[in-house]
């Protein structure tokens, strides 16, 4: 009875991570998305990356910045063709990317928090816009 059971249980977790090796990220946002993106400012350079793993469904932010400090690395979930990394409490805002014209539209916006300790929704109209331009794919 328990090789049984343990032979039910083994092939019922084999069958969950197939399928979620199924679940990747269409080819189309690979290519739009992907690689290394750059703002030039008066006395700085910032930098980010966007990598995607195979067999993942999220993009992963590496926000290299200036280079002074570690790099963070963030993961960006894709609702309609757009990355969103969801504001995390000590961690980081909300953040949304889009990819439009060749360029990376890259909007922010600080997290305000409830009471209950859950960040409020992002107010379109608030929202802090900066554009990236891509240096490599």
């Amino acid at each position: 009875m328990k090789k049984r059971f343990f032979i039910i249980f083994v092939l019922f977790f084999n069958s969950l991570f197939v399928l979620a090796q199924r679940d990747e990220l269409p080819q189309n946002l690979r290519k739009i998305y992907e690689g290394q993106w750059i703002i030039r400012r008066k006395h700085y350079i910032n930098t980010i990356e966007i990598k995607f793993e195979k067999g993942k469904n999220y993009a992963t932010l590496i926000d290299i910045g200036t280079g002074e400090a570690p790099p963070i690395e963030l993961q960006a979930n894709i609702k309609n063709n757009i990355l969103i990394i969801p504001a995390r409490l000590h961690k980081n805002d909300y953040i949304e990317m889009e990819v439009k014209n060749q360029k990376l539209i890259f909007r922010t916006q600080p997290a305000i928090w409830s009471g209950a300790g859950k960040s409020l929704p992002p107010d379109r109209k608030n929202l802090i816009i900066t554009t990236f331009k891509r240096v490599k794919k």
